[in-house]
């Protein structure tokens, strides 16, 4: 998980991305790798694919609000990106509101 914690943070975005993938295929339950994919997927312009990826590991999170967050602004961020401003402000609003 350092590892990919190090690639968000130094924008490696397409080393993200495979790593994530990896990460997946052997954990597919743990929920920050699915951030971790719709973040890469977001930085490379692949808005859709990372909506459905943030969407499904949305399902995988269990009481923590701050990882809900992460999920919901990256959300906004995907649809913000494929034009959807009403999607895009529903998740925002759910960050502003804490729920």
């Amino acid at each position: 998980m350092e590892t990919i914690k190090a690639h968000m943070e130094k924008e490696e975005y397409e080393k993200l991305n495979t790593l994530a993938t990896s990460a997946l295929e052997e954990y597919p339950l743990q929920p920050y790798f699915y951030y971790a994919k719709g973040m890469a997927l977001n930085r490379t312009a692949d808005f859709r694919q990372a909506s459905d990826y943030l969407t499904m590991g949305l399902d995988f999170i269990y009481e923590d609000e701050n990882l809900t967050f992460m999920f919901y602004r990256e959300l906004a961020t995907s649809y913000k990106g494929l034009g959807d401003a009403t999607m895009a402000n529903m998740y925002l609003s759910k960050i502003k509101n804490g729920s």
